[in-house]
């Protein structure tokens, strides 16, 4: 069977063009792959580490910094930084380490059911994972120390990777007038000083 002279410059022709295109559908595809593993928190930081590391694909030593860093959460070091685990990455820099920070939280207070008042709130100490302790007073002498482990049904919003389990609540029988109720969080983790959520008012009638 004699097929016409051109049939071979076509069929040429036409596996070129295969080849182009699989070419580039898998640029594409390694371009979006690339976009997604580099898509950056919305202060364009690493979520895990201060100071400042932006997010990027690929592995990152100690060598590709300029500067010791500090873990948010001890126990989420997805760089290996941290050799000895005690929340400062990359120490052999010899540079001293970024600040300690202290618990942070919010609190609100509710009568309930006459003269029974409610208070609750959340706290979180950057440092740890699990539960801090919170001290509530009411009229400077009232005080209760709990730990601030109940489940809020979901993760404080930017604190997510800390899990749920970072609420408190604590009830008072207090007699008719104004009282006063204050909040502090106590530091848990490396050595900061622990955080006054704050005082507020409530009154019984």
């Amino acid at each position: 069977m004699n097929f016409p002279s051109y049939f071979p410059s076509l069929w040429s022709v036409f596996t070129r063009v295969l080849v182009v295109c699989a070419v580039l559908l898998g640029s594409l595809a390694l371009a979006a792959g690339s976009a997604d593993s580099q898509l950056p928190p919305s202060d364009g930081c690493h979520n895990d580490y201060f100071p400042c590391i932006p997010p990027g694909p690929g592995d990152l030593n100690c060598s590709d910094l300029s500067t010791g860093v500090w873990l948010y959460n001890i126990s989420n070091d997805p760089y290996g930084l941290d050799a000895d685990k005690d929340g400062d990455g990359c120490e052999s820099l010899g540079l001293p380490g970024p600040p300690r920070i202290s618990p942070i939280g919010k609190f609100r207070g509710k009568a309930v059911n006459g003269r029974e008042v409610t208070v609750r709130g959340w706290g979180i100490d950057p440092n740890v994972v699990g539960p801090i302790r919170i001290v509530v007073k009411v009229n400077g002498k009232n005080k209760r120390n709990v730990g601030a482990h109940r489940n809020l049904k979901a993760p404080i919003p930017g604190w997510e990777a800390y899990g749920p389990n970072h609420g408190f609540q604590v009830k008072f029988n207090l007699g008719k007038g104004v009282h006063r109720e204050c909040v502090r969080a106590l530091n848990k983790g490396r050595p900061a000083p622990h955080t006054n959520l704050g005082c507020r008012k409530v009154r019984i009638q």
